[in-house]
């Protein structure tokens, strides 16, 4: 999965997205379960998540790092939908703002004979704070 590293009023955000995924990079943890599946690509903007509010990540954790992993599904138009928090950051703001942040990505969609398909994808998104 490549990495992301935005740096912004002392906060930095990693988020691995799933479809660029360079060597030495942990392995996406759901892929579509039939083989002659084509996966979608992440397009447009990058698949970020910024925090607009510092206090949401300070105040969840004494760590470094915030983690929060999120499921959802690439419709066959592109349109990610039905976006799910499945591991929390612990602040209920944080994981509300994430799944709307999930929810602006746009993908190639994956594939399937040449056609369209709707898959079950996920992300892990990663909130820094220094």
């Amino acid at each position: 999965m490549k990495a992301f590293i935005l740096a912004a009023a002392g906060l930095l955000l990693t988020l691995p997205a799933k479809s660029d995924t360079p060597a030495g990079s942990p392995a996406p943890s759901a892929s579509p379960a039939d083989p002659s599946i084509v996966n979608p690509k992440a397009t447009g903007r990058r698949h970020i998540c910024i925090s607009p509010d510092r206090s949401w990540v300070l105040s969840t954790s004494s760590n470094r790092i915030v983690p929060v992993h999120v499921t959802f599904q690439v419709a066959a138009d592109g349109t990610v939908k039905d976006v799910v928090v499945d591991v929390s950051s612990g602040n209920a703001n944080l994981d509300a703002y994430t799944v709307r942040c999930a929810s602006a990505w746009r993908y190639e969609p994956a594939t399937k004979d040449g056609q369209p398909v709707e898959v079950p994808w996920s992300a892990n998104i990663d909130y820094w704070h220094n």
